[in-house]
């Protein structure tokens, strides 16, 4: 059996040439925090965003939603999730509706939970009882997904409160367009193939599909 003879990879790109460092030192505005936001600290955990005009920072960190003047550091509300056994209550993810002035917060063992990003008011709950629970709200407010590790995913008619679709499908991603018209759902299957499905929100078909291999290094 003849051996197989390795060849060296040659790229074919020119290296990047040296720039020159022309960019201004950054400068540290401010230091306010609590280890609540990173205790226990995970890599699949914790999120924020700027809301209200920028005014507002939005922390997910543990079981703990905090909001925060972004000008003065001061806090403005907290929420704490409720632990439930056997969950980790981390807090996964944030989304946004502008349009509503609202923040969802989707959290490990109880779900996708709708505040008033102003008062902290909870205005819209969805339970799910799930690990790894990930969700969020379309920017209209209208809609909303949460899907977790073992119990598939639902589209949530917010406005309607009620279950607009479900699957026990698993799904790795999920997006709603700019319009709120439309989620794109991103779901595994073999052979590191990944299908993206994109449903009409106003009569859940789905008008296009798109299979996208995904190569591993």
């Amino acid at each position: 059996m003849a051996q197989q003879k390795n060849t060296a990879y040659v790229s074919t790109y020119l290296p990047m040439p040296d720039l020159a460092d022309s960019l201004p030192e950054l400068e540290l505005l401010s230091i306010w925090g609590d280890s609540r936001w990173v205790h226990p600290a995970t890599f699949t955990a914790g999120d924020l965003r700027y809301v209200a005009n920028d005014s507002i920072i939005i922390l997910a960190g543990n079981s703990y939603l905090t909001a925060w003047d972004s000008k003065k550091g001061n806090l403005l509300w907290e929420y704490k999730f409720n632990h439930k056994r056997g969950y980790s209550n981390m807090i996964r993810n944030l989304s946004v509706s502008k349009e509503k002035r609202w923040i969802a917060a989707a959290n490990d063992g109880n779900g996708l939970f709708v505040f008033n990003y102003y008062t902290g008011k909870i205005e819209k709950e969805l339970k799910f009882d799930d690990a790894f629970v990930f969700g969020s709200i379309s920017p209209n407010g209208k809609w909303g997904v949460v899907y977790g590790l073992s119990k598939g995913w639902v589209i949530w008619n917010i406005s309607g409160d009620s279950i607009y679709h479900e699957s026990y499908e698993k799904i790795t991603s999920v997006a709603f367009s700019p319009n709120s018209k439309y989620c794109a759902v991103s779901r595994p299957t073999d052979n590191d193939i990944y299908k993206v499905q994109i449903i009409n929100l106003a009569d859940k078909t789905i008008n296009a599909t798109k299979n996208i291999k995904i190569f591993r290094g």
